[in-house]
Formats: C-alpha cells, sequence, structure tokens
C-alpha cells in the first residue's frame, strides 16, 4: 500500500481498458499504469488496488490464473471448500450469501450484494478479472481455518503446510516508517502495517491487551481477523453492517486477554 496507488476504479484507464473489450485480470491490471502515482513508492501509506497488482504478478510468475493458484496453494490445503471468486451462480448459492445492511435514521436497511471496491461489481460487468483486493466470497468457517494456519505458523488444521514460520513472521512485521507509518496511524494508532496486514507495535497507542506482532485485517463492514503467532491463537468475527463502530472489535479483543489471564 505504499506504492503511490489510489483505489479510484473509475479511472480513466480503467475505463479505457473495459470499453476496449478487456476483461482478464493482466489486462485490466495493465491499465492501471496509466495512472499518474499519488507520491514516490515507500515515502506515504494510501489503501489502494495494490493488492490486485500483485494478483496480476502472481499470475505472471505461476502461469496460471490468480484463483487457480490459490485454490491450489491455499483453499485445498486448508480445507476452505467454500472461498472462490465471483458470486455464486446458483439460486442455491444465493441463497446461502448472508445479507448486508447500512444504518439509515438508526435503522438498518439492506442493500444490493455489489462490492464497491471489486471492478466488475462496480462496473456491472461479468469479466474473467480477479481482485486480489476485494475480489473473493467466502465464509466464517472457511476464514477461521486460514487464521488458525497463520497462528500456528503456516501450518494449517489438516497438516499441510501453506507457509513457513519465516515468512508469517515477515508477514506479521511492520515495514513502515516515517511519514508512512503516521499514515497508518491515522488509521488504527498503535498499528503499523505488515504484508497485508496491520501489525500491533505500540500497546501503549492502541489500547490493545494483544502482545505486540498480533496481526490481521479489518472489512469494510465490519468483519475482523486477528492472528496471535505466540500464543498460536486466531479470532475470527463478521458482520455485515456498514458503518460499524471500531471500539466493538477492541473490546472483543480485549474481552478475549482478559479471559486468558
Amino acid at each position: 500500500m505504499g506504492a503511490g496507488l489510489d483505489y479510484d476504479i473509475n479511472a480513466e484507464g480503467i475505463k479505457k481498458a473495459l470499453n476496449e473489450g478487456k476483461r482478464t485480470t493482466r489486462e485490466i491490471v495493465g491499465a492501471l499504469s496509466e495512472t499518474v502515482l499519488g507520491f514516490e513508492p515507500g515515502t506515504r501509506f494510501r489503501y489502494s488496488l495494490c493488492h490486485d497488482v500483485l494478483g496480476a504478478l502472481v499470475e505472471i510468475w505461476s502461469g496460471k490464473k490468480f484463483g487457480e493458484y490459490l485454490k491450489e496453494n491455499i483453499f485445498e490445503p486448508v480445507g476452505m471448500e467454500n472461498t472462490f471468486f465471483g458470486m455464486p451462480r446458483t439460486e442455491e448459492g444465493m441463497e446461502r450469501m448472508a445479507a448486508r445492511y447500512r444504518y439509515e435514521d438508526g435503522k438498518p436497511v439492506r442493500t444490493e450484494l455489489l462490492c464497491p471496491y471489486n471492478i466488475p461489481d462496480h462496473a456491472n460487468i461479468t469479466t474473467d478479472y480477479e481482485s486480489g483486493g476485494a475480489g473473493l466470497i467466502s465464509c466464517t468457517e472457511d476464514y477461521a481455518l486460514f487464521l488458525d494456519a497463520m497462528a500456528c505458523g503456516g501450518m494449517a488444521k489438516s497438516g499441510k503446510r501453506i507457509l513457513s514460520p519465516n515468512t508469517v513472521e515477515l508477514m506479521g512485521t511492520n515495514h513502515l516508517t516515517g511519514k508512512a507509518l503516521e499514515d497508518f496511524y491515522a488509521k488504527r494508532s498503535g498499528y503499523g502495517y505488515g504484508l497485508g496486514v496491520r501489525t500491533h507495535i505500540d500497546k501503549a497507542k492502541s489500547g490493545s491487551l494483544s502482545p505486540l506482532g498480533e496481526f490481521g485485517w479489518d472489512g469494510a463492514a465490519g468483519a475482523f481477523a486477528m492472528v496471535d503467532p505466540i500464543n498460536k491463537i486466531s479470532f475470527t468475527y463478521f458482520q455485515h453492517v456498514m458503518g460499524w463502530d471500531k471500539r466493538i472489535q477492541t473490546e472483543m479483543r480485549n474481552a478475549l486477554y482478559a479471559s486468558l489471564d
């Protein structure tokens, strides 16, 4: 998230690519090169389409579609049977999707199941694009299995290893300094940013009872993921309500650690 990119999926380069019939992950990510960077890479932090770019790079390095690579190397070894790209194509599949809400005048109102950060959903078109940042559909059980593997140093409950302990450690290590770290503190005080995850670096500023090195992420509608590789525990919480209060997550996390004493 320090590359200087943004999350403007209405960028002229992307719209031009879609109008020209470009539909694959690599084609659409390639169109991002037409966008002028917002800052010198490495100097600031800005939430962006960086993970989408990484998905395209995985395709280049592996010679496989991003989804195929993830299925072979993460989903199947971990036992994630209900994780995939794109909305379900059957009525039965749609019936299993959790509803999503937003608050209006203090009341929850059900909203359409579209992701504003996923290019195909936003453009309301069918593509072969697999978004590394916002494209996967999953469930609580699958995500819990993945987080458990991270908490156990990359070893899944199935007994299959998906990452080395050294890679998991690097993933949860803060890589921000200077102004970039200040940018992230504005979003989550006491936390830095590792490889795609927030990571705990200052208890005095975070107010968290979790140990330093605890890492994870938050979802736009309130999903919360936490990995503690020191105590080998993980915590998974999902809600589907826009406009959530961050205190919910902080209080749940602290309640978990208070119960361990």
